[in-house]
């Protein structure tokens, strides 16, 4: 008798596999009810799917839903951290002020700051001002009447427990240029020195706060020192720019340019002998608190932060983000802080190791390259003394305004390999790892859909 079925065979002469249970077999996408068969009674109940724990028929049917659950936490956590640290990284308003050269005291306490005041006929009052960081006790300490252009007042810094303030004025009419110290309460105002550069001149105070070293063109150009009221003022060397007293108030450090190979060199005076010595040759940096080591922007025309000792060893680069400028120490030695320019752009910190590199404060590259301005004698930022804050200012209508990170509170921090995040330091991935995790998710969730 003849085959009357189907055939089992393609009409290439291959076996047909075909599922049981009919000719077709349907694969079902989507669907809220479902028919439920008794196989005891043989009743058949219409019910609705309310989960689905296992499909034998697309096993990855069930792994399909956590890939979607998964794709949904990662988005989540990106967002939450992404306002986290908004919300992390918004600078706290230590202060606001109507003048400009704002000069934080050493404790935070008080601010002095300049003011400029038209007094018409092209008449101008220069005026300096200080008060604590409450704008309480506001005083006056000094004021200057002159055509305009004719007076440069710079504030050369506060003495190391912060009640006197060091000041230079430069008189462009008859070319002198003089060094005032006066008390914070107003008192006690003295000139303690002249120069004659026409630019302001460096100055730095002693560890202790008794003597002054500065830079003048009366002596050659030279270093010279100073006691805090104006007397034994003695000449230290005629070759090179100030730059550092040695924590231990004995030793001056200054640069020196090396005409022969273009480098500048870091030197140091011995003030009791006279002996001076080289104690650095290489890129101009900035010397650590504790005279330890040096770090440089873009060392030799590259990009980042580059550290060595302070004798040119063990030279590595921390930070290659271009550009990188302003490195700041913390007071321990311990960390450097800068501002990043590029695409990076708002304030770092960084280990001196190199390790634990996170942004602490995001910023725009108008606020970074018209705003931002000195919150100290030269320093665009400036640490606190325990190390756990950072200041800086910047000019928003007319008006300074100095603001503070709370560095180890930062959500951006970077674990180093092998390191344990803690409560200073909370792993939060970053946000390319976020998505690149999420879009993996996103991918496989498709590829297992079509099969």
């Amino acid at each position: 008798m003849k085959w009357q079925g189907i055939s089992r065979r393609k009409s290439t002469g291959g076996r047909l596999r075909r599922a049981r249970g009919g000719k077709k077999k349907y694969r079902l996408l989507r669907a809220k009810m479902v028919n439920v068969v008794d196989r005891e009674s043989g009743v058949v109940t219409r019910a609705e799917i309310e989960t689905v724990v296992e499909n034998l028929a697309n096993q990855h049917y069930v792994m399909r839903k956590g890939l979607v659950f998964g794709i949904l936490v990662m988005l989540f956590v990106a967002m939450m951290a992404s306002v986290v640290a908004v919300v992390a990284d918004e600078g706290e308003l230590l202060v606001s002020i109507k003048g400009y050269s704002p000069s934080l005291s050493p404790d935070w306490n008080k601010v002095a700051y300049l003011d400029s005041l038209d007094d018409g006929d092209d008449s101008w009052i220069e005026q300096l001002w200080v008060m604590n960081i409450d704008e309480s006790d506001l005083k006056k300490l000094d004021e200057w009447e002159h055509a305009f252009g004719t007076i440069t007042v710079t504030i050369e810094g506060w003495n190391p427990d912060g009640q006197k303030l060091l000041y230079s004025v430069y008189n462009r009419e008859d070319d002198t240029g003089n060094l005032w110290v006066v008390n914070s309460d107003g008192t006690g105002k003295k000139k303690i020195a002249e120069y004659a550069s026409k630019h302001s001149p460096v100055s730095r105070w002693s560890p202790d706060g008794s003597k002054i070293a500065f830079e003048s063109g009366y002596y050659g150009e030279g270093i010279l020192v100073v006691n805090s009221d104006g007397s034994n003022k003695t000449l230290i060397t005629r070759d090179g720019s100030l730059r550092y007293w040695t924590p231990d108030g004995k030793k001056i450090i200054f640069l020196k340019y090396d005409e022969h190979n273009h480098v500048f060199n870091f030197w140091e005076i011995d003030l009791d002998s006279g002996i001076s010595k080289n104690i650095y040759s290489g890129e101009f940096g900035i010397i650590s608190p504790d005279r330890s080591k040096i770090a440089s922007q873009n060392f030799h025309g590259g990009s980042g932060i580059w550290i060595s000792d302070i004798d040119g060893s063990n030279l590595k680069e921390l930070s290659y983000y271009t550009p990188s400028l302003y490195p700041c120490w913390s007071p321990d030695s311990k960390r450097i802080a800068f501002i990043d320019e590029g695409i990076h752009h708002g304030i770092w910190v960084i280990n001196s190791d190199g390790s634990n590199e996170k942004k602490v404060k995001e910023m725009s590259y108008e606020d970074l390259t018209q705003k931002l301005q000195s919150v100290g004698v030269t320093n665009i930022l400036l640490w606190s003394k325990d190390g756990s804050k950072i200041a800086y200012a910047m000019r928003e209508n007319e008006t300074t305004n100095i603001y503070t990170i709370n560095v180890d509170k930062s959500f951006y921090a970077k674990p180093s390999a092998g390191e344990t995040p803690t409560e200073k330091q909370p792993m939060i991935p970053d946000f390319e790892a976020v998505f690149t995790i999420a879009g993996l998710l996103a991918v496989t969730y498709l590829m297992r859909r079509r099969k």
